[in-house]
């Protein structure tokens, strides 16, 4: 199922990439108003234009071939892109992610002669896995996802990349170090949340790393406790620690936080029972 993963991947590629960081933006639509601005694409039944960072002029994206070319295929909405008053696109990502990045360019963050790297980086990329699968191939794109995270190291897709290409070559050492190594400042609650989920719910056990997955869940929990979602992510990870009571305080305040919820609910029940379990066993 990865190994399909990245050659869809590959072919969308092939077919028109998504326009490079540190590139020359894309064309916008006539009467578009000049940069500094923001790209915005979100869900065709919301109206209502998310809370933006003030000094930023906002353009919205409708078609499906602009919305790639910007965004990238199948972005996770509603999702921006930052074009710097250069007209160099300089990030793209959840709309969460957006004013950690503009006060970021504001302060100056964004180093263009590095986003330049790494869009050379992309295209060696690229070519290594539009190349026949082989011995080299996907080793290599692998190595190259390592390079583009070394110089900007919240690279969304190269991290997720990177962690596709080690589990198909069952590199679990990078796997892991990748992981380790990620930066918690500037990491969205969202991915931060979305990696923690995945490290305890693999299917695969020998993939589940518990002990990773608390660092990414508590991170995420601090940016944004009262997120239902990252609560239910949080107890997961301390019932998976073997942390019960843990994840009963945790999964309480998830269900409390949406309390029509029947997933959070379920979990609830579920953590309870175990909790049975455990005191009746204890008074054998």
């Amino acid at each position: 199922m990865r190994f399909v993963i990245l050659c869809c991947l590959a072919c969308l590629w092939a077919a028109e990439p998504p326009a490079d960081l540190g590139g020359a933006a894309p064309a916008l639509p006539a009467g578009s108003p000049a940069p500094p601005l923001v790209v915005l694409c979100v869900e065709p039944e919301d109206d209502a234009t998310p809370a933006l960072p003030a000094g930023l002029a906002v353009v919205r994206l409708a078609e499906a071939a602009q919305v790639e070319r910007w965004l990238g295929p199948d972005p996770a909405l509603p999702a921006a892109a930052l074009v710097g008053g250069d007209g160099l696109l300089l990030w793209r990502g959840n709309l969460r992610g957006l004013p950690a990045a503009w006060e970021r360019e504001r302060a100056g963050g964004f180093d263009r002669t590095r986003l330049a790297e790494v869009a050379a980086l992309r295209l060696r990329l690229r070519a290594a896995l539009q190349a026949e699968a082989d011995q080299t191939s996907l080793p290599r794109a692998l190595d190259l996802t390592g390079e583009i995270l070394t110089r900007e190291p919240l690279d969304d897709e190269a991290l997720r990349l990177r962690l596709d290409l080690a589990r198909h070559l069952d590199r679990r050492e990078v796997f892991r170090d990748t992981l380790q190594r990620l930066p918690l400042a500037g990491l969205s609650a969202e991915l931060a949340n979305e990696l923690a989920w995945a490290r305890v719910t693999d299917e695969d056990l020998a993939w589940r790393q518990p002990d990773l997955a608390l660092r990414l869940s508590e991170h995420a929990r601090e940016l944004t406790p009262e997120d239902p979602a990252v609560q239910d992510t949080y107890a997961r990870v301390r019932y998976a620690l073997g942390d019960l009571d843990g994840a009963m305080a945790a999964q309480i305040k998830a269900v409390s936080l949406d309390p029509d919820d029947p997933a959070l609910a379920g979990a609830l029940d579920y953590y309870r029972e175990v909790l049975a379990l455990r005191e009746a066993a204890l008074k054998r």
